[in-house]
């Protein structure tokens, strides 16, 4: 297989991280933006929340270019080498246009409905994470691009760029196969490779 890059949206808490745990399982490196947001608020000392993470992530966006993050992962990719790699953390459709002019990108959406999302966004308990349901459905309205301005998050506007978005409205089991079968018919498949990735 040549140099696959695929770029990874979705909604908060929809899967995403089921997706990147299949492609590093393919030999696939992986590559966050909001490892980018989180080493700024580490250097700054500030706290590690998801709130202050989509602030400083404006905030970054609109001092340096909206695809300053795209840019600094770029520069990382490039230094580690490597074939095949899955960038995850894409929140701005900036970042996306800048991923498809440097490289050839397979963008690979996951959508899933929102009272899901609550219940798996509660349950999975990271320290980041807000703690109750009001405050999932702040962060979830910024991520969103509802509560932002140009510079903020827009990852629903994301989605619309994407080339397939999986819908992630079953079982774990169900989401596996899906992604499993994405991955098959839409990566391996030499006529889709051509279609997707030989632009």
């Amino acid at each position: 297989m040549n140099k696959t890059v695929i770029c990874l949206v979705g909604h908060k808490a929809s899967g995403k991280g089921e997706v990147v745990n299949f492609l590093s399982k393919k030999g696939f490196k992986d590559y966050s933006l909001s490892d980018e947001v989180k080493e700024e608020a580490t250097k700054r000392g500030l706290d590690q929340k998801v709130e202050l993470w989509q602030k400083l992530g404006s905030e970054l966006r609109e001092k340096y270019g909206n695809d300053i993050l795209a840019v600094r992962v770029l520069e990382k990719i490039r230094q580690n080498g490597g074939d095949n790699v899955v960038i995850e953390g894409i929140r701005h459709p900036a970042e996306l246009l800048y991923f498809k002019r440097k490289l050839k990108v397979f963008i690979l959406g996951v959508s899933a409905p929102q009272n899901r999302r609550l219940k798996w966004f509660l349950k999975r308990n990271r320290g980041s994470d807000p703690k109750n349901k009001e405050d999932f459905y702040r962060v979830d309205k910024r991520d969103l691009g509802e509560d932002s301005n140009r510079h903020g998050q827009q990852v629903a506007s994301c989605l619309k760029l994407a080339d397939f978005i999986i819908d992630n409205n079953g079982t774990l089991k169900e989401l596996r196969r899906k992604v499993k079968n994405v991955f098959n018919q839409m990566i391996l498949n030499p006529v889709t490779r051509k279609l997707y990735l030989g632009r």
